[in-house]
């Protein structure tokens, strides 16, 4: 048999059963059939015999040889078969209940009203009786007994116990390993009863995973939760009675002694489950049967395995290892799925779940640490540790080939093929990995490969990946499924030990910083491995071992009040690590080259396959929670600690990771609902930035550590990071504009202003004080709600345009004598394109606000004129509704005025650099959204109801405005900029060309902005800044030159001449060397298509899309014809137009 692919879904074993109405009905009867015939019970009664004699021979020392031992043999593997059928069936019962094609209150024909629950409940009480995981544990004991002797007298638990004293969580170390269990005898030859005694080991162990499987599945529905308040659709939840009626006799052996009457029906099947395993030791003996097989051969070469019998052997001793490993995992997952419903209840069909009784959750809590004292015997944690090592050592033996072959790592790589022919090619592979115990657990992947190729490639392939899914499975699964419920709430804080008793001490692997170094170590194979080309496993299995050691991670943190601050500080940096190798791992999956199941652009639908996306935001929040986290996170450890997490970091890739992550994300997401992912990677980007010496110097040089002195490598991951963060800030502004513009285009009147484009849609359609106030509320609600992606991204970018800034302002940057080689100067050329990206995002989310703003403006002062009035809200027409969108507003200012003050800064240093003050880039246009949108946020943190609401953070408000006052100067001071800086802030028709020729298309465009702007400024009591923007507004209508003579004297130099006096007056004059004066070559254009709305994130990078220039102008390129198309219609006509009239 074949256990299921993991616990809580049905797997392989159940697709080899149809489902269909014939065949669900058939297990309805025989389960019917088995009941009436109580053939569990009676078989159970004769494994009992079995046992007891089986026992007798192996401590007499009869001969295997001998008729009657064998004869006992046969007969207990004929009990054990009966019981396999019961087990199946009611597990075929079950999974027929989990898919939705049978119903658990469907009644039995014939069954007296009688239902399926009833009879699944029934068979599921006889296969927990006590007397069976006896019987059981006796069969599995003689087994072991009758191995080699030393073997035998290795596996005894208290050889295991003095084992396990001196044994980490994070390493296993061989020598130990060897001293312990390195004794067991190598299988050389085979007769019978060695193939014999395999299979009645392996239909021991199968028993045991088909009753604790049936216990899982019969209490659960679609989710690894059971609903601990009683009833529901599952099997033991739909009967009407656990023990059923006709076990009644028997009850209070099936609830234990001193069980409280009326729990649900769940409850009391694990309680009889818990108890019977732990009276047993069954779990704990089957451990020790597994541990004392022979290794496989070792130097007999696979083709010889027919010969020699191996075949059959091999499988029977596969088949124990996946079966006793799948047991321990749905034990965990039992123990697991009962912390989870404590912790969090799952809500009913009405929306609400009826909380559970105080007995129940007594009970649940006894249960789950009951649960972990099983998963704590010493052979089960021994065994979960050897099969997890074991698949830690043949990941690193398929990386080690695949480098040394340069071919895809074979899913049936093996520790083993140490001692095999250099080819790699199963010819030879016979070999040991050097530790017994580890060679004991390798046949699964090697079990394969000794039955030889299949009839058809096709078939080969689709066995790969099944042997590939059980081996992963097998062999990491029960330990981290231990590892999470040893890692939950309720077991730290000692909820449910027994009365008086003290909690069980974790065992060392599960303490914090072995845990976590354990963690790092599967994270980084399962990395490496999928970097190389490899696989982890088919389908939605194959991230299963990441998203459960994220799981394990993130409950560390979670409940970190119940682990010592010293230990969880121990831990956080492999805890870091781990993570991003986890991250890693996901982002190799999903770009896998020649993949067809990929999920890279063109990949095909194994995108809903995979839970690539929800695993990557866990390990993301996880990483979030590290760098916030005061006494136990990143921001605590020490200099030492730090500067050798930061080279661990460098070897693992973080930066390459987050990048493609980003992209990864942008491309599988074009609407935008991946944008909160996005953005809390944003929001690690700048921790880690400066956590590695080698890119922090890249991302934010300063005069002591210049871009130029980082590593050329660094400099480059920055720069390709830099140039998709570009893209994603162009796009973020993009659908802040067509918001704006959908927002405009439903009010009255709403048509955007001739000329102004997308970006000032919003503002040009309903302006400041002038009909926004009466903007229905469901229109200003569902604009709101459209801004909520970009305004999530504009907050983020905001964290890493400081950073950026900063570099180009460095005077080391700005003097092209010290920019050395091409990587600085593509890295230059990087920074100055993410900061265009943010100035255009920041002004479209603050023209898009512009129109919102001052529409809660009113509702705000209509609601402070009832406060005044001691007049009801509710009378003016202000109820919940309003509420809740003023308070949506009041965030949305905030994040505006944060965002104009950034956005200002940028502007202002891309004004003085020249790389914003091309006609390209719409210098008008980002001035526009900047000052609309900054003044209405001033305004409406300027209001009482922002001081109480935002507590404290009304400061953004003046720091935008200072902000942007400065702006006003520096753009009226430049020598080209200025004029045309008069021509837009004088409203159109006054002094100059009555059609605003002197400003071109943007003439006028800042007028009503300026003037909301300094009303804004009067009404906060800022009287020395409102002067200074009159002062400029006048100096700007007194001007008559044309700005196409920027060397006239007149109107703009007057105006050139004020801005700067204004600037010298305020304290704020120009600033000298990189910056005053416009001494720096401006920045070379960076290599990114052109359409602002480009959703093509293939490849790793920007640098590897295939760009192609504009035949037109030749200034633009577009990644594709359609970017293309859509740039041509979104304005880059009229553009192009100019400039190749220009160029003839």
């Amino acid at each position: 048999m074949a256990p299921s692919s993991a616990p809580g879904n049905p797997g392989p074993i159940d697709a080899l059963h149809p489902d269909d109405e014939a065949s669900v009905s058939m297990g309805v009867r025989l389960t019917q059939v088995l009941l009436s015939t109580q053939a569990v019970p009676r078989t159970t009664a004769a494994l009992q015999a079995a046992a007891a004699r089986l026992q007798a021979a192996a401590a007499g020392g009869t001969s295997e040889g001998d008729g009657q031992y064998q004869h006992v043999c046969g007969m207990a593997g004929a009990c054990l078969l009966t019981f396999m059928l019961a087990g199946r069936t009611l597990r075929r019962t079950a999974t027929a209940t989990f898919r939705g094609k049978l119903a658990a209150r469907t009644p039995v024909p014939g069954g007296g009203g009688a239902t399926v629950a009833d009879g699944a409940a029934a068979l599921l009480y006889q296969l927990t009786a006590p007397e069976l995981a006896a019987a059981l544990a006796g069969v599995l004991d003689a087994m072991r007994r009758r191995c080699a002797p030393a073997a035998a007298a290795a596996t005894s638990p208290e050889t295991i116990t003095r084992a396990l004293e001196g044994l980490t969580g994070a390493l296993l170390d061989p020598e130990s390993v060897r001293g312990v269990l390195g004794s067991g005898a190598v299988l050389g030859t085979l007769n019978q009863m060695a193939v014999i005694r395999a299979n009645v080991m392996n239909n021991a162990c199968a028993v045991v995973y088909e009753i604790l499987a049936c216990s899982y599945l019969t209490a659960t529905l679609n989710i690894q939760q059971f609903k601990l308040g009683g009833g529901g659709d599952s099997l033991l939840g739909a009967a009407s009675a656990f023990p059923p009626a006709a076990a009644a006799p028997a009850a209070g052996a099936a609830t234990a002694p001193g069980a409280p009457p009326g729990l649900p029906n769940l409850l009391v099947a694990h309680r009889r489950l818990l108890s019977s395993l732990a009276a047993s030791s069954l779990v704990d003996v089957m451990a020790g049967a597994v541990l004392a097989l022979p290794p496989p051969p070792a130097g007999v070469p696979y083709g010889a395995a027919a010969a020699q019998g191996m075949q059959t052997y091999l499988r029977e001793i596969k088949h124990v290892i996946c079966c006793s490993a799948t047991s321990i995992s749905y034990l965990a997952t039992i123990g697991h799925s009962i912390v989870t419903s404590l912790e969090q209840p799952p809500p009913g069909d009405d929306g609400a779940e009826e909380a559970p009784a105080a007995a129940a959750v007594t009970a649940a809590e006894a249960l789950a640490h009951e649960c972990a004292a099983l998963l704590s015997a010493p052979r089960v944690l021994w065994l979960q540790r050897a099969l997890l090592e074991r698949w830690l050592m043949d990941q690193a033996a398929a990386v080690a080939e695949a480098a040394r072959t340069g071919r895809r790592p074979r899913f049936d790589a093996s520790a083993n093929d140490a001692d095999a022919d250099e080819d790699g090619g199963g010819g030879g592979g016979g070999g040991s990995c050097g530790v017994p115990l580890l060679d004991r657990v390798s046949v699964v992947r090697l079990v394969r490969r000794a039955l030889g190729p299949g009839p058809g490639a096709r078939l080969d392939a689709e066995k790969d990946d099944s042997a590939l899914a059980t081996a992963m499975l097998t062999q990491t699964d029960p330990l981290l499924c231990t590892l999470l419920l040893l890692r939950s709430g309720v077991y730290l804080s000692g909820a449910g030990a027994a009365a008086g008793a003290a909690a069980a001490p974790l065992p060392s692997l599960a303490r914090a910083p072995e845990c976590a170094a354990l963690l790092a170590r599967v994270m980084e194979a399962a990395c490496r491995v999928v970097r190389a080309g490899g696989s982890l496993g088919m389908q939605e299995w194959s991230l299963r071992v990441v998203k459960m050691a994220g799981a394990v991670l993130r409950g560390m943190w979670r409940f970190s009040p119940l682990t010592p601050a010293s230990e969880l500080l121990d831990a956080v940096p492999s805890a870091t690590e781990a993570l991003w190798w986890g991250l890693g791992a996901v982002v190799a999956e999903t770009r896998r080259p020649g993949d067809p199941n990929a999920l890279s652009v063109g990949g095909a639908s194994s995108y809903g396959m995979s839970e690539w996306e929800s695993i990557s935001a866990t390990l993301l929040g996880a990483l979030e929670v590290l760098v916030t986290a005061k006494d136990c996170g990143l921001r605590a450890i020490d200099a030492g600690a730090r500067a050798a997490l930061s080279s661990r970091l460098s070897a693992c890739g973080w930066l390459r990771t987050a990048h493609s992550l980003l992209r990864l994300h942008a491309a599988r997401r074009p609407e935008g609902a991946g944008d909160s992912t996005i953005a809390l990677t944003f929001k690690l980007l700048p921790f880690f930035l400066h956590l590695d010496p080698a890119t922090a110097s890249a991302a934010a040089p300063t005069t002591a550590a210049p871009a130029a002195a980082a590593p050329a490598a660094s400099a480059g991951e920055v720069a390709d990071l830099l140039l998709t963060l570009s893209k994603l800030a162009s796009r973020a502004a993009l659908r802040a504009e067509q918001a704006a513009a959908s927002a405009a285009a439903k009010q009255p009147g709403g048509t955007p202003a001739p000329g102004s484009g997308a970006a000032g849609a919003g503002a040009g359609a309903v302006g400041p004080g002038r009909g926004t106030r009466t903007m229905a509320l469901p229109a200003l609600t569902a604009a709101q709600r459209a801004l909520d992606g970009p305004q999530a991204l504009v907050e983020m970018l905001e964290l890493l345009a400081g950073m950026q800034l900063a570099a180009l302002r460095s005077p080391a940057l700005a003097d092209p004598g010290a920019e050395a080689g091409a990587q600085a100067a593509a890295l230059r050329s990087a920074q100055a394109a993410f900061l265009r990206g943010y100035v255009r995002a920041a002004g479209a989310l603050a023209g898009a606000w512009r129109p919102l703003l001052a529409a809660s403006l009113g509702l705000m002062r209509t609601g402070e004129a009832c406060v005044q009035a001691r007049r009801p809200a509710n009378g003016a027409g202000l109820g919940m509704p309003e509420a809740r969108a003023v308070a949506a507003s009041l965030v949305g200012a905030r994040v505006v005025a944060e965002a104009v003050a950034a956005a200002a800064a940028c502007l202002d240093v891309g004004l003085r650099q020249g790389w914003l003050a091309a006609p390209p880039e719409q210098p008008a246009a980002r001035l526009e959204g900047l000052l609309g949108g900054g003044a209405e946020a001033a305004a409406v943190l300027a209001q009482p109801a922002a001081a109480l609401a935002l507590e404290g953070e009304r400061a953004a408000g003046g720091q935008a405005v200072l902000a942007l006052v400065r702006l006003l100067m520096v753009a009226g001071a430049q020598e080209e900029l200025g004029p045309q800086v008069a021509g837009w802030l004088r409203p159109v028709g006054e002094g100059g060309s009555p059609d605003g020729a002197a400003a071109g298309p943007d003439a006028g465009r800042l007028a009503a902005p300026a003037e909301r702007f300094k009303a804004v400024l009067e009404e906060a009591g800022a009287a020395l800044l409102a002067g200074a923007v009159e002062r400029l507004l006048e100096a700007a209508r007194a001007a008559e030159t044309s700005a196409a003579e920027p060397g006239a004297e007149g109107g703009a130099a007057a105006f050139v001449a004020v801005a700067r006096a204004l600037q010298t007056y305020l304290g704020q004059g120009p600033e000298q060397g990189a910056e005053g004066g416009g001494t720096a070559a401006p920045p070379a254009a960076a290599r990114v298509c052109s359409w602002a709305g480009c959703d093509n994130f293939a490849g790793e990078s920007e640098a590897a899309l295939r760009l192609q220039r504009c035949g037109g102008c030749g200034a633009v390129r577009y990644c594709s014809t359609t970017c293309q198309r859509a740039d041509w219609a979104a304005g880059h006509k009229a553009v192009c137009k100019q400039a190749a009239a220009k160029g003839k």
